[in-house]
């Protein structure tokens, strides 16, 4: 696949007209107070637009199309994937999360496989380091958060060549972990840890070639629990 550059975008892309968009920039960290801990629009780069310079690096080939939000990033499925390094700051600023932890990973999603009857990695972090987390589609083409103490799987059908927003909510104070689908919810279980040292891929997990075929967009952690208005309106 070649590699092509989409157009930029702003990396401020809040919802507007209404109470969410001021709600979307509570409990957020100092370095950027207008966005989430990490935030890769993916547009036409692997950057990390929060403030914390937590940016990608292509392994492969990926390139950049039209998305949901702007641009977006395109796997062919095939070994290409985006790796952001685990950090050596505090755990906070590395996307590690105890179970006792609240957090937030989201994701618009656009699956265009062919292929059934095998995993495919969306958003993965340390699936080769310790104690997992991420968005991941099923061998059963459900999507699903996976952790080291089980999957937790929906009961929706992956749909294929349509945007699909996706989200994972620890809430470490309930000891709970939801999976939302388009906003709805779509599973409820235990609070995980996901504190391995591994790094962060988007487009697969590089470790078991799992590999992601079609588009990711608008990839963002927050360190809090949002709710269901707050992640409707992503």
């Amino acid at each position: 696949m070649s590699t092509t550059s989409g157009r930029s975008r702003s990396c401020t892309r809040w919802p507007t007209g209404s109470s969410s968009t001021a709600s979307l920039l509570d409990g957020l960290l100092e370095a950027n107070p207008r966005l989430p801990p990490a935030f890769w629009p993916l547009g036409s780069n692997p950057n990390d637009y929060s403030g914390h310079a937590r940016n990608g690096i292509v392994r492969g080939s990926v390139s950049y199309g039209a998305g949901k939000r702007g641009n977006a990033a395109s796997f062919d499925g095939d070994g290409d994937y985006i790796e952001i390094a685990d950090a050596t700051t505090p755990t906070t600023k590395n996307h590690r999360f105890q179970s006792t932890d609240t957090y937030t990973l989201a994701a618009w999603v656009y699956p265009t496989h062919t292929g059934v009857n095998r995993w495919r990695g969306v958003v993965t972090k340390s699936r080769d380091g310790g104690n997992r987390y991420g968005i991941w589609i099923t061998s059963r083409e459900r999507w699903a958060a996976d952790t080291p103490t089980g999957v937790l799987e929906g009961t929706l059908t992956v749909v294929r060549n349509a945007w699909t927003h996706v989200a994972i909510v620890q809430d470490g104070r309930t000891n709970t972990r939801r999976l939302y689908v388009n906003g709805a919810l779509g599973a409820i279980g235990t609070a995980a840890p996901g504190d391995g040292t591994g790094p962060l891929w988007i487009g697969g997990g590089a470790s078991t070639g799992f590999w992601f075929q079609g588009k990711i967009d608008d990839v963002r952690i927050y360190e809090r629990a949002l709710s269901p208005a707050e992640i409707s309106g992503l």
